[in-house]
């Protein structure tokens, strides 16, 4: 029985017995891709002697080295394939989480050279909206008809059994028809607004700003395959902004309480609104911003936080005035579409036609601001 051959490998100190492989021979760690060279078999020395050099000492003092390129050290693991990589093989900002093959196939790019400010943002919302207008529709429709074919049958029949076995005084299985009923719509609402509809069109207005233009059915496959990646992430967004948003609402609902038992329903229900609401601007900006994090970087849901705040931080004001723009915007257009549809007669049409604007402004917006606050923290923004 041959002696065994083993050499450890650079970038995860893995042992392997190569004592039946050619020296020479290069093989890739099965744990880190790390690239393993079969050295020439010295019979009379030790094994500790063959696995261990100076050099490769040095190496591992320093730190584990690139699967690429096993002579350099590594910057760190590649959140995609596991992989240790060095600088020359990261993927640029703001995707510099990935090596740059796993970006690669993920088609995740880098920062583009864009503006971001109060007239800059929207300008290039509206472009980019325009431009990819007849795929965020089919997308919209899309997401419409996909949440109706999958709720709709617990919808309808959690409804009519409720009707059915109710007599008057609510028993368990009332409530368990009530509690399946609100909960399938309640999921509805959200896979169409808050899941599908944002993951479709921030795939499609990434694609308009960055001047790609695949074909429509590899661009609603991409869209797709983001949103099935993205849903249990932007899941994880919501629930982590619903328990932060929690203690602030009990805090305004038991102030307004007081202000209740002691001035009258009209100041305390004032207060409960005006709190709400000052409480949604910052909901509305990091969770929406949080969305393309999650979208277009793959992101898990701590980390799109985390990201989202750093990149708005230093923006706060030009983000919620943004934010507060796009609800007079959307307050105005209805309301004039509305108008319109009354004096007309197209109350349907036009009722579609700004409900469409209402869905897709904002995903416009928020992709626009994420590419500007993007180019900024990457140090390659337009004008400056």
């Amino acid at each position: 029985m041959s002696q065994p051959l083993l050499v450890s490998c650079p970038g995860c100190d893995t042992q392997y017995d190569v004592s039946r492989r050619a020296p020479g021979k290069r093989m890739r760690c099965p744990r880190c891709r790390g690239v393993v060279v079969v050295p020439e078999r010295q019979p009379d020395a030790p094994p500790a002697q063959l696995q261990v050099t100076a050099s490769s000492r040095l190496r591992r003092a320093r730190g584990p080295a690139c699967a690429a390129h096993p002579r350099r050290t590594a910057e760190g693991r590649c959140a995609g394939c596991g992989a240790h990589a060095c600088q020359a093989c990261w993927a640029p900002a703001p995707v510099d989480h990935f090596c740059a093959r796993c970006a690669a196939e993920r088609q995740l790019g880098g920062a583009l050279p864009i503006d971001f400010g109060l007239l800059a943002t929207p300008r290039l919302a509206t472009a980019a909206m325009l431009a990819s207008l007849g795929r965020l529709v089919g997308w919209t429709a899309f997401s419409v008809l996909a949440t109706f074919t999958v709720f709709a049958l617990p919808i309808v029949l959690s409804f009519f059994a409720f009707k059915l076995t109710y007599e008057g005084e609510p028993t368990w299985l009332t409530d368990l028809l009530a509690a399946t009923f609100f909960a399938s719509s309640a999921g509805m609402v959200l896979t169409h607004f808050l899941f599908l509809v944002p993951s479709g069109c921030a795939v499609f207005l990434d694609h308009a700003i960055r001047g790609r233009r695949p074909p429509l059915g590899a661009a609603f496959r991409e869209a797709w395959w983001r949103f099935l990646g993205s849903v249990p992430r932007l899941f994880g967004v919501l629930v982590v902004v619903a328990l932060l948003f929690l203690p602030y609402a009990v805090l305004v609902l038991g102030a307004a309480w007081v202000i209740n038992l002691g001035a009258g329903p009209m100041p305390a229900t004032l207060l409960a609104l005006a709190g709400l609401s000052l409480g949604l601007l910052p909901i509305f900006t990091v969770l929406g911003l949080a969305v393309p994090v999650v979208v277009l970087e793959e992101r898990s849901a701590h980390a799109a936080l985390a990201r989202a705040w750093e990149l708005v931080r230093g923006h706060l004001l030009t983000f919620g005035l943004l934010v507060v723009a796009y609800f007079v915007v959307v307050a105005v257009v209805g309301g004039v579409l509305g108008l319109l549809g009354a004096l007309t007669g197209l109350q349907v049409p036009l009722g579609v036609l700004s409900q469409l604007i209402d869905v897709l402004l904002w995903p416009s917006l928020l992709v626009a601001a994420y590419h500007g606050l993007s180019a900024e923290q990457a140090g390659v923004p337009g004008r400056h």
